[in-house]
């Protein structure tokens, strides 16, 4: 783990291993499952829509070659801004509040 740790920072192991390291942690993740990937997101947001599309390559195995299930969440606090989010819900935002909670944030945002 350690090893996987040093070669996101280039450090520890020469460019062979990073990649050996890469591909065994790829093979592991196949194994394992899917990695689930949570957006909240909204369409009063400018930048939701390219963090939306880098979650549908996700989704797609475009980016990496790891099984994904992508799941994106409309918050509702957005809708101040002249624009009503068809897709939102204010059961979303309360589930990314859990979230800021849980994980000691400082706030919420969308991407």
């Amino acid at each position: 783990m350690v090893q996987q740790l040093f070669a996101c920072f280039n450090r520890g192991t020469s460019s062979s291993e990073r990649k050996k390291t890469a591909d065994s942690a790829m093979e592991e993740h196949r194994r394992a499952g899917p990695v689930v990937v949570e957006l909240f997101s909204s369409q009063g947001c400018g930048t939701s829509t390219e963090a939306e599309d880098i979650t549908t390559r996700l989704g797609h195995e475009e980016i990496v070659d790891v099984p994904m299930l992508v799941l994106a969440f409309h918050v509702d606090y957005w809708d101040y801004r002249d624009w009503n989010d068809p897709f939102r819900s204010s059961a979303w935002t309360v589930r990314q509040k859990a979230y800021v909670e849980s994980m000691r944030l400082d706030t919420l945002y969308t991407p």
